[in-house]
């Protein structure tokens, strides 16, 4: 018996090349799928929260009011909330540590009292007020919050002004006292800058 073995055709892939349209084609759709993605990508970080509580652009917690320096001492520095903590005579700032006008981080000179930039030498003094150099007006502040233990807002800087927050008062006997509880918590809310004051030269 003769085996005969038929040649079918059908059974075989076929491996035709992909014609120019064809590739055209699904570049055209990867393109897309990735343009798509990338949106989506940004979409989620816009909507998402940036900031986290202790962070910067979020509440950053300075610690309980009776903790603090007396008025007048030197500046605290918190970097991770991008200010500096000040005690004036007046109450509590938060100014911005940045320069306004290239955002250069200014420090503090001990020596001097003042705030320094140190790019192109804008000089702030203790209140955040420009004393002199290309800066265009004074640093900007935060939001100084009061907090009970129950988490009930005391007292806050005014958003509209930026004046420092009192937290202090003299008593009938000439010495200090607080206005609010001694374990009362201090913050500083990072996610809105009160614009400082244009310079009048």
């Amino acid at each position: 018996m003769t085996d005969i073995r038929t040649h079918d055709s059908k059974l075989e892939p076929s491996h035709a090349p992909l014609t120019r349209r064809e590739v055209l084609h699904y570049l055209w759709f990867a393109l897309s799928g990735l343009l798509t993605l990338s949106f989506l990508r940004f979409m989620v970080r816009y909507l998402l929260p940036r900031a986290r509580a202790g962070s910067f652009g979020g509440l950053i917690t300075v610690g309980r009011l009776s903790d603090l320096p007396t008025p007048g001492s030197a500046p605290i520095a918190y970097p991770q909330g991008r200010f500096w903590l000040v005690h004036a005579d007046q109450g509590l700032l938060a100014l911005h540590s940045t320069c306004t006008h290239l955002d250069c981080l200014c420090n503090w000179n001990a020596e001097q009292a003042h705030f320094v930039c140190p790019c192109h030498g804008s000089v702030f003094d203790t209140q955040g007020q420009r004393l002199k150099g290309p800066a265009p007006r004074a640093l900007d502040r935060f939001v100084v919050q009061i907090v009970n233990a129950k988490g009930e807002v005391l007292a806050a800087t005014d958003r509209r002004t930026g004046a420092a927050l009192p937290v202090l008062e003299t008593s009938a006997s000439d010495e200090l006292r607080f206005l609010y509880p001694d374990d009362a918590q201090v913050y500083v809310d990072t996610s809105f800058a009160i614009l400082g004051s244009a310079s009048a030269t």
